[in-house]
């Protein structure tokens, strides 16, 4: 159940639960609200377009006669699994504060809190009491079909009618046309503050006698950096970041390498940064748009970045070996 949604904020959770083997014969239900008209048409097309999927909106034919105007608003954010037996058991149960739209997946400051079964096992009797209120609410929200939506789409104004803010403008970076990485680790690099990397190889683009100043990220690590997702021709720019170092800050350029890898350029070791890159891990942290200031990492500095991915589950390790991650 969810108040709003976006067509990325379906995609993002779709892309992160269908990793699950059961996802695809799973019988799925969604109640999404069209309340003001801030639901995406296309975000209820993507849903009911899911196997096995049944969509509801509450107060439906009410909303469509009254110009979308709701009497009540709808504005739960509600998961819940169940498993199959003789009868289904609720399993698990998240209630957040995050609506199904990147802004609240990804971006926004957010609660959640979740309860999970142990195996075999009911949700605590507390929980369980809650949840025929769930059920009531799903039952009486009328199922939906694709010319609802049309009807919808129909009405729908090209400003909502209740204000929201419902989409940051990072939104904008991820699940672009042929995405090069998965939505949920775009979606990551988008909604992160820092970055580090580790470095073995240092491209040696100033000549065999000097350090090198480029170095080789994930494809798609653009996207931590304020650029898309989408693929791109190889040899190919990128764009222009500032990456800050002590007191010097400089335009540096990125592209996507013959290699399939996006490539960075930092600022000239012993001149504006530091001797050397290689062997390091460097930490990428925003200061406005555009603007990140460089940290090569102490052991200990290393080891606590690592920790803050590993704990939020966002970090990452390149085909290479080579690890990275977000926090």
């Amino acid at each position: 159940m969810f108040a709003f949604a976006s067509v990325k904020g379906a995609r993002l959770l779709a892309d992160a639960v269908g990793q699950s083997p059961s996802w695809q014969n799973a019988a799925k239900r969604w109640v999404i609200s069209i309340d003001g008209g801030i639901t995406e048409p296309n975000a209820l097309r993507f849903l009911l377009a899911l196997p096995h999927s049944e969509l509801r909106v509450p107060y439906g034919e009410e909303l469509l006669a009254a110009e979308l105007r709701p009497v009540h608003r709808f504005h739960p954010k509600t998961v819940l699994l169940e498993r199959n037996g003789p009868a289904l058991v609720p399993s698990a149960m998240m209630v957040s504060s995050a609506n199904l739209t990147c802004n609240g997946l990804c971006f926004g400051h957010e609660h959640a809190i979740s309860v999970r079964a142990a195996a075999d096992a009911p949700l605590p009797a507390t929980v369980m009491t809650g949840l025929s209120h769930l059920e009531e609410v799903a039952a009486w929200a009328p199922v939906i079909d694709a010319a609802f939506i049309d009807r919808y789409q129909a009405i729908r104004p090209a400003a909502p009618v209740l204000p929201e803010v419902f989409e940051d403008e990072r939104a904008e970076l991820i699940l672009q046309d042929a995405p090069v990485i998965q939505p949920v680790q775009s979606a990551a690099l988008a909604a992160a503050s820092h970055m580090w990397i580790d470095i073995e190889y240092v491209v040696a683009n100033r000549g065999t006698e000097q350090e090198g100043n480029q170095i080789d990220l994930q494809r798609g690590a653009r996207v931590f950096f304020g650029f898309g997702d989408q693929e791109l021709a190889r040899n190919s720019p990128i764009g222009t970041v500032v990456i800050l170092y002590g007191a010097h800050s400089a335009p540096r350029n990125m592209r996507f390498g013959n290699n399939s890898m996006d490539k960075l350029d930092l600022p000239i070791p012993g001149e504006e940064g530091p001797p050397s890159y290689a062997d390091k891990t460097l930490l990428f942290s925003r200061e406005g748009p555009g603007r990140f200031r460089l940290t090569v990492g102490t052991t200990d500095q290393v080891a606590e970045w690592k920790a803050r991915s590993h704990a939020a589950g966002t970090a990452f390790s390149m085909r290479s070996g080579r690890e990275f991650g977000v926090f």
